[in-house]
């Protein structure tokens, strides 16, 4: 599995000069509208990029030598879920430092504001995660990019639609939410194991030519 590790993380330095310029322009972003925005961008953004890797692959038509070798289905499914929580983990760094950075320029940095948004944000793009690896594996990464930007932006907007409405309307609301929060790792956890099984199965059964 270290190999195919290698081989994503190779594949996505194509992305180095667009990320900087995205990471400039989300900071630009974070200095007018808030660190729980920006914050939510590049945590999605850091997932979106282990799915992007299954492009490279169709493109190369990678599967098919993939399985000339000695490496298994199951080896192939595991890495690319292991790829997206290590890329959700660098998120998390990012998110840090673009938030912290953006605060600074603001002229402050709410800690706790920063701290929930870091934790909400990974809890929403893990969903995103466990929703469309299972199809992508099954309808591959040509036919889902359409569906990709789709619920991209369908997140983006109950994210962070949904927080200003409650800070507006609401802040009961939230506050209760947050009192709440030992149940959602559980279940961020559940989702995660249940997408894993069943791209699994989907792999498994899948005709490669």
């Amino acid at each position: 599995m270290k190999g195919l590790l290698i081989k994503d993380f190779l594949l996505l330095r194509a992305y180095g000069r667009s990320l900087l310029l995205l990471l400039l322009l989300f900071l630009s972003i974070g200095v007018t509208s808030g660190t729980g925005m920006i914050v939510g961008i590049v945590m999605i953004e850091s997932i979106m990029l282990a799915v992007s890797t299954f492009s490279y692959d169709d493109m190369a038509k990678w599967n098919t030598y993939m399985l000339s070798m000695p490496v298994s289905r199951k080896t192939a499914v595991r890495e690319k879920y292991v790829l997206a929580l290590l890329l959700g983990l660098m998120g998390i760094v990012l998110s840090l430092l673009t938030g912290l950075l953006a605060g600074a320029i603001r002229g402050g940095v709410d800690w706790k504001e920063l701290g929930w948004a870091v934790a909400a944000c990974l809890m929403i793009a893990c969903l995103y995660l466990s929703v469309m690896l299972p199809l992508t594996f099954r309808y591959g990464a040509e036919k889902m990019r359409i569906l990709l930007l789709a619920v991209f932006f369908v997140l983006f907007f109950i994210l962070f639609g949904g927080y200003t409405l409650l800070i507006k309307s609401a802040p009961g609301a939230l506050a209760s939410l947050v009192r709440l929060w030992p149940v959602f790792p559980v279940l961020i956890v559940a989702a995660l194991a249940v997408s894993y099984v069943i791209s699994q199965r989907i792999f498994a059964k899948k005709e490669i030519l």
